[in-house]
């Protein structure tokens, strides 16, 4: 499926942008993650506990979740028999919420997500994102063609040994063509933007865990730790320099 298509809501249209494992089921993320957009969790036949800016929630069966834009958040445990499956949406949705769904309702959408029906799936949604929207929102602005992949790759793999002709397969560029949409995005190179996300999760997790700092280190991706605290006092450093 492709990773984006609009939907209506209230007479306006939203980018609904779906990640690859969409259709997946009982599959989790432990690793601690944010994203671009707002996140809508849908669960089914089972409960589920997330971790959402270091605070705790238990989430229940047919219960929608909502993750705001650039929160940090992860699964802890979940049910053996759990029907998991999210979407981010850009959209005026800026506060973690918990929302119950009818349990035939939950059950119906994630039939459609079986039968690879996006009529349905796009109608789900506009339901779903119902149970969250004020009654009065803003038309949302133009995103660039690349912006959400590009910002999934590095929140995804800031672990991972990736590199940027990853990314160039992901996009479907060459380097030289995905290079420039990294930079149009982050104003950084491929490098540089990587190593700031894992900074910015490396200051994250310093300031809201007990994780040693070498953990820190080997949680964001570094094998050698003299090299990730060189990188972790450079970028603190240049955060101190900016505040000035």
């Amino acid at each position: 499926m492709d990773y984006e298509f609009t939907v209506t809501i209230a007479n306006q249209p939203y980018k609904v942008f779906l990640q690859p494992g969409f259709a997946q089921f009982n599959k989790f993320a432990p690793r601690l993650h944010k994203h671009t957009y707002p996140e809508i969790h849908l669960f089914s036949c089972g409960n589920v506990q997330m971790e959402v800016n270091g605070i705790t929630y238990d989430v229940n069966d047919s219960e929608l979740c909502l993750i705001p834009p650039k929160t940090y958040h992860r699964f802890l445990k979940h049910d053996e028999d759990m029907l998991h499956t999210a979407f981010q949406i850009d959209a005026p949705l800026d506060s973690f919420q918990k929302v119950v769904l009818p349990k035939q309702t939950a059950l119906a959408y994630f039939d459609a997500i079986h039968e690879g029906n996006y009529t349905k799936i796009a109608a789900y949604i506009s339901l779903i994102c119902a149970h969250f929207f004020p009654d009065t929102i803003e038309v949302p602005k133009e995103r660039t063609d690349y912006s959400f992949i590009i910002s999934e790759f590095f929140s995804i793999h800031y672990n991972d040994p990736v590199t940027l002709t990853d990314l160039a397969k992901l996009l479907h560029l060459s380097e030289k063509q995905a290079s420039r949409q990294v930079k149009k995005l982050t104003g950084q190179s491929f490098l540089d933007a990587m190593t700031t996300h894992r900074m910015k999760t490396a200051k994250f997790l310093n300031n809201t865990t007990d994780m040693s700092m070498s953990e820190i280190a080997a949680h964001v991706g570094y094998q050698s730790y003299s090299g990730f605290w060189k990188a972790y006092q450079k970028y603190s450093s240049k955060q101190k320099t900016d505040a000035e």
